[in-house]
């Protein structure tokens, strides 16, 4: 039972980085078709590029999302299946 509350754990602080804040769900929500750069992020969200970095920062450090840097872009997109099950889920719910 350990080993399933530890992955339970993991799991519910994934769920609670998802839905905790509204600006990260915009920005999983903007990426969740097609990988975004952190310039187009920062614009369809009308936030700093500061604001902007430390929301990433924390979605990436969770593992919701991933980085493709090409030259001196970087580009981010959901790197967990799961996580974009919800996002889709909530998009349809809330976004139709």
């Amino acid at each position: 039972m350990e080993k399933d509350l530890s992955k339970m754990l993991e799991k519910a602080k994934m769920a609670a980085e998802l839905l905790s804040h509204e600006t990260r769900l915009l920005m999983l929500c903007f990426v969740s078709d097609k990988e975004k750069s952190v310039k187009e992020i920062e614009e369809f969200l009308g936030i700093s590029q500061s604001n902007t970095s430390q929301h990433l920062a924390k979605l990436r450090s969770v593992g919701i999302l991933k980085t493709n840097k090409i030259a001196n872009q970087v580009f981010y997109s959901i790197n967990n299946p799961e996580a974009l099950k919800v996002i889709k889920a909530i998009q349809e719910i809330f976004c139709s």
